[in-house]
């Protein structure tokens, strides 16, 4: 079954964006706001969005965005009546990279913004195409940490493990987010409340996992919130999450 954007979930308004060379189809405000949100609580959230983009890397560090390749999806959700077992949205994107034609003898950066950390299936997936394509750089962004499964912890390791930076988004990556994957009609990124506390306590989780410093997990955690709340937040998150089950 191929992969297609994640529109038919998005809220109508889908748009061609000036200067795009085809057309972008872009993510509903409400449809970003529901599946993204950092808060633990929010009930009904049985599905990952992935948002990614791709810039081929110079020599010097530099990179040149590759437009074709910016979009998201979603994943495929199971279906009874036809005996499909669903797939996760990190198995969607590593079948849509063959597509791209990536030059081996090239560099590039793909940066990956998800809704839910990877499983440990799908991160074992995504860190073997890391080991064979030594050309590509992953970074990825996660909006909370999936933790409804055995050995996710391991699969996170196993990401850095292969080289992708693992980082939780903060106020800066959901404001990008917004303004490049979400067809918002001008209006600006507005943070819910609580969006940077809840970032420094999964940092703060996300370091206990990778044991890494915090501030390379999250640039902006040392300045959101104090320690203290941060330490609160994070025992709150652990109880919230053992009582909602999830599924990716």
């Amino acid at each position: 079954m191929p992969v297609v954007p994640a529109t038919q979930e998005a809220e109508a308004g889908e748009s061609l964006e000036p200067g795009r060379q085809r057309l972008q189809l872009l993510m509903g405000p409400r449809t970003f706001t529901e599946n993204f949100t950092n808060n633990p609580g929010v009930p009904g959230l049985h599905q990952t969005y992935l948002c990614y983009e791709v810039k081929r890397q110079g020599p010097d560090g530099t990179g040149d965005l590759m437009n074709e390749q910016r979009d998201f999806l979603r994943n495929q959700a199971k279906d009874h009546l036809s005996g499909s077992h669903g797939r996760h949205a990190e198995r969607c994107f590593l079948d849509q990279i063959p597509s791209w034609q990536l030059d081996p003898a090239q560099t590039y950066r793909v940066t990956c913004f998800i809704s839910w950390s990877p499983c440990f299936s799908c991160a074992q997936e995504v860190a073997e195409f890391l080991q064979e394509n030594p050309h590509v750089n992953l970074r990825i962004f996660t909006a909370r940490i999936y933790d409804y499964r055995p050995r996710y912890k391991e699969g996170l390791q196993m990401l850095q493990n292969a080289g992708a930076q693992v980082s939780i988004m903060t106020s800066e990556e959901f404001r990008h987010c917004w303004d490049t994957f979400v067809h918002h009609q001008g209006h600006p990124f507005q943070p819910w409340k609580g969006l940077d506390e809840r970032s420094q306590a999964l940092c703060g989780r996300l370091q206990a996992i990778l044991q890494v410093r915090a501030s390379s997990l999250c640039p902006e955690a040392e300045v959101a919130v104090s320690r203290d709340r941060s330490l609160q937040l994070a025992t709150e998150l652990d109880s919230v999450s053992k009582k909602t089950p999830i599924i990716n």
